[in-house]
């Protein structure tokens, strides 16, 4: 008897072997088999640029090899400058005319979800993501606001100054925000305490625009005069301002190298000089990249690739190209509209 039981607990005990065995190798049999999903591959970096139509600009993105062109805001709504993708690319947000009046929108990376964030009488405009896109920065009635990515907990960080801003930009850290007021340069914490001066202009040289450095230790802005322009440089660990002349930055500072050594800027038009896009470094010296006949450009790949504005030979019509090591690529060809002028081109981050 005791023989018979040690049989059966044997059978039971390969039995519950060949059972798990089964379910472990038969994939295809078993709804509980644990499947390896691979992740898919990333979407084709876009290019974000604005073009005007008929009196109305409008939002458009493009593959960086000049396909999927789409337009992305209707001619309701005429966009304003420098639109700007958010840090996870999923959303842009920009500056918007609408019935005569200016406000912040977001719109999902697609075209949907349009979204006024200052709909009432608050108006909007030179709006910035945070670093960590979960706030956003915009001037109204020259004074600084931030407001949640969403358009909610709105907060005036200037209630009792007499003084204006505008301009505003974030710090890379997200904690300080720099702006100007026509005179001055001056930075403020997110909370719009410790406001400081940085920098002073003149009553023959505005100071204007703005941008961090991607390291923090510089903040470059435009010294905008009757005569001459200048671009300078506020080296903010010596608390002293660098003064690049001959620069005639007629756009400011279009993007900091990563590296935050060196400035993409367009110089020299309104000038009598030539129209160049070129890069600025901290000490002033330039490097010319290009002679273009638009007024935009932008950087992507660690800036080893270069997206600017040009005419195309054959249509004698504004298109997006790009140089990369000195070759140079038509990005857009033929727009599909009769009219297409101030082509601005932003690059997915």
């Amino acid at each position: 008897m005791q023989i018979d039981l040690c049989r059966n607990l044997a059978r039971a005990i390969l039995t519950l072997f060949l059972v798990v065995c089964f379910a472990t190798c038969n994939h295809s049999e078993s709804p509980n088999v644990l499947q390896i999903d691979f992740p898919q591959p990333a979407p084709q970096q876009k290019l974000l640029f604005t073009a005007r139509l008929n009196n109305r600009t409008s939002l458009f993105t493009v593959n960086r090899d000049g396909s999927g062109q789409k337009r992305l805001t209707d001619s309701t709504l005429s966009v304003g400058w420098r639109p700007l993708w958010s840090p996870d690319g999923r959303q842009i947000l920009f500056s918007g005319w609408q019935d005569r009046h200016v406000d912040v929108y977001v719109i999902d990376f697609d075209g949907r979800n349009l979204q006024n964030l200052t709909p009432d009488s608050l108006e909007g405009d030179h709006p910035r993501w945070s670093p960590g896109g979960d706030e956003i920065v915009f001037e109204s009635n020259r004074k600084i606001w931030v407001m949640n990515r969403d358009g909610t907990n709105r907060r005036n960080l200037m209630p009792e100054k007499t003084r204006t801003g505008a301009n505003p930009d974030w710090s890379p850290d997200g904690k300080w925000i720099v702006y100007d007021t026509s005179l001055e340069i001056r930075t403020m914490s997110r909370f719009g305490l410790e406001d400081s001066v940085r920098s002073t202009g003149s009553l023959d040289f505005r100071a204007i625009q703005p941008n961090w450095s991607p390291g923090g230790e510089y903040i470059s802005y435009r010294s905008v005069g009757q005569i001459d322009d200048a671009l300078a440089i506020i080296d903010l660990e010596q608390d002293t301002t660098f003064f690049a002349q001959g620069i005639f930055p007629s756009q400011g500072v279009l993007g900091w190298h990563p590296a935050g050594h060196k400035m993409l800027i367009f110089s020299g038009r309104n000038r009598g000089n030539p129209v160049e896009i070129a890069w600025l470094d901290i000490s002033g010296n330039r490097d010319l990249i290009i002679e273009p006949s638009g007024a935009w450009a932008t950087c992507a790949d660690d800036c080893e690739t270069i997206f600017y504005v040009d005419t195309d030979p054959e249509t004698n019509r504004q298109e997006i190209f790009s140089i990369t090591d000195g070759q140079i690529s038509q990005v857009t060809r033929n727009f599909l509209h009769e009219e297409v002028l101030d082509v601005s081109p932003f690059i997915l981050p």
